[in-house]
């Protein structure tokens, strides 16, 4: 059993931990794997040794694609084409993704809403649940890292990584974060837009100012801190060992990467219900901030035909995320509780636990 393997995972974004964790997956398997990276997006690549690029066999049963639709291929020289997507809408019936899906034997994709979706949608075709995985060994052997002076050790500290657009709920968790507390609150957010211009988030900053009236004065305000500059898998390590609560009041069905690993170690994080990260972060491990179905009417979009309002996104309550970082902050007791429980998720998200699943998904009837 040979497979060619095709994805981002050099990317240094979110989707390229996916696919990297994905293809670490594959590899606990012990078929022949060869790996080819792809890019989508204008990053600098991650410079990583990945050892499957450098096999080669003389045939190969299985092609999985970790891509957009609209680049999958449906090639008959394998016996079965695979597309991995991290779809993060519902609803796409008008962007001609479903037509491009269909062309293929077998789609994987990591949320149940989305697979109950795609199964509806595309009755005859085989939609499989693959949970996001995690390097268990990296968390349990990271070293503490040295203080960061921008990180006040004497305060509670809430933190986000990734980037400042509307589907992230960045606007949600600005407004709640000072609908919550004031500068007498030992607290800080840490906001981390890696390799992210500021002009990319000056305007979101004042747009939330001007949603919160006065709630934003200098001295009521409590303390945030921003930092873009680029992360290396240490730095983002760093920063999750070295904070308390992580946020991720995402809009989007795909289940995320770094809120995982931030549970990983022990950080307890706030995301939205609803959505293919909420399937693995239950109440719990996690804090889970209440949702709604709502039309996707997000301003930035990849393309012109994606994310537009015909499409369905889980938008977080703002109110009930600033419950959530009120009782994350006070209580104590609860958080150790969901710390705790954190053990067997870790469990079952192992390269080698998600592997084993995937040993029978790749066999060639």
């Amino acid at each position: 059993m040979s497979i060619l393997f095709v994805g981002p995972y050099k990317q240094p974004d979110e989707w390229g931990k996916r696919s990297f964790n994905l293809l670490q997956c594959l590899k606990t398997t012990n078929v022949n794997i060869t790996s080819r990276p792809l890019f989508l997006a204008s990053f600098p690549p991650v410079d990583i040794h990945e050892e499957a690029e450098y096999t080669k066999f003389d045939n190969y049963d299985i092609l999985i694609q970790h891509s957009l639709p609209m680049h999958f291929v449906a090639d008959s020289s394998f016996k079965k084409n695979i597309g991995v997507i991290d779809l993060e809408t519902v609803d796409i019936e008008h962007s001609g993704w479903l037509y491009k899906i269909n062309l293929l034997d077998e789609v994987w994709v990591n949320s149940t809403v989305v697979q109950n979706y795609l199964a509806a949608k595309l009755p005859d075709k085989t939609v499989r649940y693959i949970p996001n995985a995690l390097d268990i060994e990296s968390i349990k052997n990271a070293e503490q890292p040295e203080t960061s002076p921008i990180l006040d050790p004497n305060r509670f500290k809430f933190y986000f990584i990734g980037s400042p657009e509307d589907k992230n709920g960045i606007e949600e968790l600005i407004i709640a974060y000072y609908r919550s507390f004031t500068s007498q609150d030992q607290v800080q957010l840490i906001l981390c837009f890696p390799g992210v211009a500021d002009n990319s988030f000056e305007h979101l900053f004042k747009k939330c100012v001007q949603k919160a009236g006065r709630l934003y004065e200098e001295a009521v305000t409590p303390l945030v801190h921003i930092m873009n500059t680029p992360l290396d898998s240490q730095q983002l390590i760093s920063i999750h060992m070295q904070c308390d609560c992580m946020v991720s009041p995402s809009y989007t069905f795909a289940s995320q990467h770094i809120p995982l690993q931030a549970a990983g170690f022990g950080k307890t994080p706030i995301v939205t219900s609803g959505t293919g990260t909420a399937e693995l972060l239950t109440d719990q491990n996690a804090w889970l901030i209440d949702s709604y179905d709502e039309c996707c009417t997000i301003e930035t979009r990849p393309f012109p035909d994606v994310f537009t309002a015909k499409e369905t996104i889980r938008k977080p309550i703002i109110k009930s995320l600033s419950q959530c970082l009120t009782e994350a902050y006070r209580d104590k007791y609860l958080r150790d509780k969901k710390r705790s429980n954190t053990n067997a998720l870790l469990e079952q998200i192992s390269y080698e636990k998600v592997g084993e699943q995937l040993k029978d998904y790749i066999c060639i009837q």
